[in-house]
């Protein structure tokens, strides 16, 4: 698979030089390929997953854990399963080349991850038993076998957060609890520190955020958050969080709130692709409760089928394209959107400052794809 996609980003610049207008725009142009996930021994393809870790070390990509229905959707009555293997992918400078597979000794999905010195850090996530605090670090031995570290432990459990590594300290961000969402900020010194603090928190409590790193500031975009028998709002703000003060600023918001996006810091610019927009999930969520809330079974099972049908006519997610400038603080929405059915729910890998990977992801409520999207940004400028 192989699109070129021209977008144009940017603002145009007016400049009057006598009868001479001169106008610069900036081209960013992305070319999009991609691989699949490896089939089993049985040459079936992979059913693809959400939540994974994922991340680079040295000049091999690794992605693994996550999760998806093997034995049927939800709604049919299957189960969540959370996954073990890993896939090791090698990158020459122009394609990923599948290396092999290995195994952690547990299951996890929903982890926050990030890499930092050709190591792979992943906090949090979860289980069948619900919200994790454990943290690690995963190497990579000279098979390409994975090496793996225990660090301290989160001080609470919470899935869906976001990992930042800022000049090798790791920043924790919001995420999900089980019952509740959180607001916090914990960092952990790799080398020095022997357990996580609390160093500030964000206006509001998210989960599935985007967030990417620029200098020493975190950008987080997005997210929503739990209420207790209330519908999960959505957010389109923009905070940025100052690890050198440990102080959080509120930038422009998002043209509309979005949810378990994927970006990446792109020189000067903060890039975000697609996201949950909420409209399909905010209808199942308040199907679910009046199901719940019902007493009479005919209109229980009526609003469970309603529900149902919104999930199997699920319309995928946002394929928008947005750029936010960190000079002007302003957003843009591209005017191409992405060419493929938009994964959710899975972190951005940055292999160089041109180069990106959307691996796996959700693409529909309980359908996962099997392709890892390679995106290579070129940005030009033009004269008219």
């Amino acid at each position: 698979m192989n699109v070129f996609i021209k977008i144009l980003i940017g603002c145009v610049m007016i400049k009057m030089t006598g009868s001479c207008v001169e106008s610069k725009v900036e081209n960013l142009r992305i070319d999009w390929d991609s691989v699949e996930l490896p089939k089993d021994q049985n040459g079936v393809a992979h059913q693809g997953l959400a939540g994974p870790v994922v991340g680079t070390i040295g000049d091999c990509v690794i992605i693994g854990g996550g999760a998806n229905f093997p034995e049927g959707m939800p709604w049919e009555g299957g189960r969540k399963q959370y996954h073990t293997s890993f896939y090791i992918y090698k990158w020459n400078g122009r394609q990923l080349e599948y290396q092999k597979r290995d195994e952690l000794p547990f299951v996890i999905g929903y982890a926050a991850s990030c890499s930092w010195e050709d190591s792979v850090y992943f906090a949090g996530g979860e289980d069948e038993g619900g919200p994790l605090k454990t943290v690690y670090r995963v190497g990579l031995m000279s098979d390409l076998s994975l090496a793996l570290d225990t660090l301290p432990d989160l001080p609470f459990a919470v899935s869906n957060a976001a990992l930042s590594c800022v000049e090798g300290t790791l920043y924790l961000i919001g995420g999900d609890g089980e019952k509740m969402t959180s607001d916090r900020v914990l960092k952990l010194d790799i080398k020095e520190s022997n357990s996580w603090q609390e160093i500030g928190r964000l206006p509001e409590a998210l989960s599935n955020t985007v967030s990417g790193v620029y200098g020493t500031d975190i950008y987080i975009a997005g997210g929503r958050r739990k209420v207790e028998g209330d519908i999960s709002p959505f957010s389109n703000r923009l905070y940025v969080f100052d690890t050198k003060e440990n102080v959080v600023e509120k930038r422009s918001d998002m043209p509309r709130a979005l949810a378990a996006a994927v970006g990446m810091v792109y020189g000067d610019q903060f890039l975000v692709f697609g996201g949950d927009t909420g409209d399909t999930f905010h209808q199942v969520e308040q199907l679910i409760f009046e199901a719940a809330n019902t007493v009479d079974s005919s209109t229980r099972s009526r609003k469970i089928e309603q529900k149902n049908a919104l999930q199997i006519g699920h319309p995928g997610f946002s394929k928008q394209q947005l750029v936010y400038s960190m000079e002007e603080d302003l957003w843009k929405i591209l005017p191409i959107d992405f060419p493929f059915a938009m994964p959710v729910t899975t972190t951005a890998i940055v292999l160089d400052e041109n180069t990106v990977i959307l691996p796996s992801g959700e693409v529909k409520a309980g359908v996962r794809t099997d392709n890892i999207y390679i995106g290579r940004l070129k940005e030009q400028r033009k004269k008219i």
